[in-house]
């Protein structure tokens, strides 16, 4: 009996200890509600309240907050940007005569370590604008010489819409090659009135086995 017994404990001793739980990598400022997401691997929100300033667009390309460009086909003078604590990004248009503007945010490396064709990324953000604006998100993605892009449209019957998801199943992805990944928020606008941009946040996780 106390054979058998030292037999058993010595099975057990040469078992692996269990890996302990991954834990989901978040950012400080990424979103509280994502934390029980199911599968969450990585979130992260992006710093729109960098400010405070207040200023005109200027040329299109411009870095209006770190890792922030502001794209546009405006003459000068016909936006306005304001930053500031709690305020997120606020874009005033004055006879914008241009035909879009985009916001493109530069997605951390952590974003796209470990990517494969199994994950969804998804968008969370908050947009108020003028009625009769239309918006969309785009995510691009760069491994080797090309760039993948998925789109989704924001505008909803009820204004613009929270999430969008993206799945990495339909890009085409070489995954022993992916680079960088970024988002467009890309707005059609009237000639005057205001779009602000309050929260940003990408998160990943992997797709549910089929």
């Amino acid at each position: 009996m106390a054979a058998r017994l030292q037999t058993l404990l010595s099975r057990l001793n040469s078992r692996k200890a269990p890996e302990p739980e991954k834990r989901p990598v978040l950012s400080e400022g990424a979103a509280p509600g994502l934390k029980g997401l199911a599968g969450l691997e990585w979130a992260w929100s992006a710093d729109l309240a960098a400010g405070p300033f207040a200023t005109t667009a200027g040329q299109s390309g411009r870095m209006v907050l770190p890792g922030v460009k502001l794209f546009h086909d405006a003459g000068a003078g016909e936006i306005t940007l304001r930053s500031g604590e709690g305020a997120g990004l606020d874009l005033g248009l004055q006879g914008f005569s241009g035909s879009f503007l985009s916001l493109v945010f530069d997605l951390p490396a952590e974003a796209v370590q470990g990517l494969r064709a199994r994950h969804l990324i998804r968008l969370d953000t908050s947009v108020s604008a003028d009625q009769g604006l239309r918006a969309y998100a785009r995510l691009n993605i760069r491994h080797g010489p090309n760039t993948e892009q998925i789109s989704r449209e924001l505008t909803g019957p009820s204004g613009i819409a929270g999430v969008a998801e993206f799945d990495m199943f339909y890009v085409g992805l070489n995954e022993r090659r992916v680079e960088a990944a970024w988002i467009d928020l890309i707005f059609n606008p009237a000639a005057t009135g205001r779009i602000g941009v309050t929260d940003l946040t990408v998160s990943r996780r992997p797709r549910a086995a089929l």
